[in-house]
């Protein structure tokens, strides 16, 4: 995370809005919270982590329950803090284990501990904001997004309660004056959350400044009041400690809405639930994405109940520096923003720090005109009012004021979120329904008389939507789960076999990351008691040896099921995936297919594929180190990243744009590794890797396919390497540099953590690197790296940062 330094930019302006009173039409609608799921199959990097302790503050864990102190005295663990989470009826507890015992050890001892509900690393969190100091003319937010067509149409009577999770407040500041209440300052433990950084002046004076002073910056709600939280000090570091208490205060304190310009990387079960308990309180919150420009989870802004907000710029494109992907809710302005200063003045500023508190604002708007509204129907307006339709990196889109205002909530669905009205699908066998506004479940009902084969399938989604099956079975007056399904990603379909035996079924439809869309999804529930013979499946491409990647189909004469698995062991009804689309073979592969139904599976058919490796040119791939050898150029859209399943099946995780660049870490079969169990499928024309780069020392020819000089290349020049040996550099499309003394070969960088030793080529100690800076490197291997002509460092990832180029 990039760590806030000051705001310096000062500006004046003049805003003076007129406010006319008009009335808007609202349609309330119902939402259960029967089937709603605070914690979905963890996805990406919300899976099991392994700690960082240099991510963690002061060696410190947190711990919510109700627990015996004596426990923890007894394994060496040193008290910090306790704080009553009164809205959640336990305790937040802070422990530092000492350096003397080993910190994951001892965090899974202390999980198995009497009245402990969830014990997690205490990580250190950062603001999202890039500050920029040079002046700029105009809040070009205020008329993009049509607020003053909203301030002149709309009343906006009743006064809405904002708390800024923060650095504090400067309350005092000339267009704040009677903006601010009393708040808390967690980093202090005192009831003074004054700013004494000025990132959480500049978030809330986006939200509340005054207008109509004929001084400074127009707030975007004149009926709004900040509950000042502070819990980042003057450096702009807070902790998950100070978060989840931060949370709780403003539920404790009334708050209609939170506003979180923080982040960090790093899943929390405590702070999950106390979002949740602030959600179920009906307060809106709103996370910023984060500003490095990456696709891993940003936390809060990832959490279910949060809407999370990426950064635009001045042409509506998304910024440069905004995190992205398929978690993003929102975009906002966020870039080139005046604000508040805290000591005084205002501010040019940037980051999604500032598009979070926009849709803060515009949050506080639609509950000033609309105080009944849910935070799920907060964020439907909110959507509604931009795109309409969800894509990727940017979400919904960026919201229009206006547009949100005079949008009503669309009427209900006609399948019920409840057990009660859910609808009778076991009579249809066949509806088409949509996801209609966040947080939607969908409940259908079918009954079974004796045992029968049950074949469910979903299909027919939108591209926006994740959508998942989870089958209960009625047992008394509770309901057991049978199976939850999500084998596959967006737009994808599902299905899934069962033998049912008599009873009450229920199948709850819902999309992973709580989405709506316009477009319809079509769900069949068919039962049959026939006893038809089953067909083994056949493949499109025989059993054999092949040189180049190709997709395989499977069908079968039975009008059935079919299974396969890829890890060798044998399919059935409760073993391995729903064949739904072709198998991509990018490896050697064994197929193992039947046809089931119910629990009967036909006879097991075997397809074998030997597929050659792709190599890479004059890349040696990891051996005895685990650095990124190469970096993958992605070259068309369409292309998609993929995780590696442990029964060799690959999920697609994400899309890959054009000219998106991934490291390499290693190749298997036609795969590049990038990193973890992610891998990128090798296309020809669609993906090309280099492994370095040619730096250019002095003046050097560049040569064309047929020899002869393309151009001179000049000192200080990087050029792309693909492949090299002993006389020339290959740096694309047959255009080649001789490798001698005017060229040097870099393969990356290394950036110390600590200033580390230098060795010459005999072993000697020859200098120091320092802390920060960065050094070439030529190569890595043999536990050294090489930064050349032989010197080295000893190749210890505590020391250094390995920068791939």
């Amino acid at each position: 995370m990039r760590k806030l330094v000051g705001f310096f930019a000062i500006i004046l302006m003049i805003i003076t809005p007129v406010h006319f009173h008009a009335s808007a039409e609202e349609t309330p609608s119902e939402v259960t919270d029967e089937f709603m799921t605070k914690t979905k199959p963890l996805k990406g990097n919300q899976q099991e982590q392994s700690i960082n302790e240099d991510a963690v503050e002061n060696r410190e864990m947190i711990i919510q329950g109700n627990v015996d102190l004596s426990e923890f005295h007894s394994l060496g663990l040193e008290l910090v803090e306790t704080t009553d989470l009164s809205s959640s009826n336990t305790t937040l507890y802070t422990f530092k284990i000492p350096n003397e015992l080993d910190y994951e050890n001892t965090l899974l001892k202390v999980k198995e501990l009497n009245g402990v509900e969830n014990a997690e690393p205490n990580y250190k969190v950062e603001m999202s904001a890039t500050p920029n100091d040079y002046y700029y003319s105009n809040q070009w937010y205020i008329p993009a997004l049509d607020f003053p067509k909203s301030w002149n149409s709309f009343s906006f009577r009743n006064e809405v309660k904002v708390a800024v999770l923060d650095t504090g407040v400067s309350k005092g500041h000339e267009d704040l004056k009677g903006k601010v209440l009393n708040g808390y300052d967690f980093v202090n433990n005192d009831s003074d959350p004054a700013d004494d950084h000025g990132h959480g002046t500049s978030v809330a004076g986006t939200i509340a400044a005054i207008s109509n002073n004929r001084t400074g910056i127009a707030g975007i709600n004149q009926n709004v009041k900040i509950i000042p939280v502070k819990v980042s000090d003057r450096e702009g570091h807070s902790t998950v400690e100070n978060q989840i208490k931060g949370i709780h205060y403003a539920i404790e304190q009334g708050a209609d809405i939170i506003n979180m310009s923080y982040g960090s990387y790093y899943y929390s079960d405590i702070e999950n639930e106390a979002l949740w308990e602030a959600f179920e309180q009906g307060i809106t919150l709103i996370g910023a994405a984060g500003n490095d420009t990456s696709r891993e989870p940003m936390y809060p802004a990832t959490y279910l109940p949060v809407i999370s907000v990426a950064a635009t710029d001045q042409s509506k494109a998304l910024a440069y520096f905004s995190n992205r992907g398929e978690w993003i809710d929102l975009a906002a302005p966020g870039e080139d923003m005046y604000s508040l200063h805290s000591e005084g003045g205002y501010s040019v500023v940037s980051g999604t720090s500032f598009s979070a508190p926009v849709v803060a604002g515009m949050a506080s708007l639609l509950l000033s005109e609309r105080p009944d509204l849910t935070p799920r129907e907060v964020e439907w307006l909110l959507e509604l009012g931009a795109n309409g339709s969800w894509k990727k990196d940017y979400g919904y889109g960026i919201p229009n004021m206006y547009k949100t205002l005079t949008t009503s909530l669309p009427v209900e669905e006609e399948v019920s979120g409840t057990t009660e009205g859910a609808f009778d699908i076991g009579y249809y066998e066949y509806h088409s329904e949509k996801m209609n506004f966040p947080y939607d479940y969908d409940v259908y009902v079918f009954h079974v008389d004796s045992n029968t084969d049950v074949d469910i399938n979903l299909t027919g989604m939108s591209n926006e939507l994740d959508l998942s099956i989870d089958i209960e079975k009625l047992e008394g007056s509770t309901l057991e789960m049978v199976d939850y399904i999500d084998e596959y990603g967006l737009g994808k379909a599902e299905s899934y076999s069962f033998l049912a035996s008599p009873g009450t079924y229920y199948v709850i439809i819902s999309d992973y990351h709580n989405r709506w869309s316009s477009t319809p999804y079509q769900l069949s529930v068919i039962s049959t008691n026939q006893n038809v013979p089953l067909v083994s499946p056949t493949a499109t491409v025989p059993s054999g040896k092949y040189t180049q990647p190709f997709e395989v189909k499977l069908s079968s004469t039975s009008n059935k099921r079919i299974v396969y698995t890829l890890d060798g062991s044998t399919p059935s009804s409760v073993n391995g995936l729903s064949y739904v689309n072709s198998i991509p073979i990018y490896e050697s592969t064994t197929i193992k297919a039947a046809v089931v139904s119910g629990t009967a599976t036909s006879d097991v058919s075997t397809f074998t594929y030997e597929l050659n490796d792709m190599l890479i040119p004059n890349i040696t791939l990891p051996v005895d180190h685990d650095h990124p050898s190469a970096r993958v150029i992605i070259r068309r859209d369409g292309l998609g990243l993929y995780r590696k399943n442990s029964d060799n099946t690959f999920t697609y995780y994400r899309g890959l744009t054009k000219g998106e660049q991934l490291k390499v870490f290693g190749v298997s079969g036609h795969y590049y590794n990038v990193g973890g169990e992610y891998y990128v499928r090798h296309q020809e024309g669609k993906t090309i890797a280099y492994i370095g780069r040619a730096l250019i020392k002095e003046p050097t020819p560049l040569y064309d396919p047929n020899g002869n000089v393309y151009r001179m290349l000049q000192k200080g020049e990087a050029i792309k390497v693909y492949s090299y040996n002993d006389q020339k550099y290959e740096v694309g499309g047959g255009y080649t540099i001789k490798a001698d003394k005017k060229s040097f070969y870099l393969m990356g960088y290394v950036k110390p953590k600590k200033d580390i030793v230098l060795y010459a080529p005999n072993g000697a100690r020859h200098s120091t690197l320092k802390k920060g800076n960065l050094y070439y490197v030529k190569s890595i291997g043999n536990g050294k790296v090489d930064l050349g002509n032989g010197y080295y460092v000893v190749d210890r990832k505590e020391d250094f940062y390995f920068i791939k180029n």
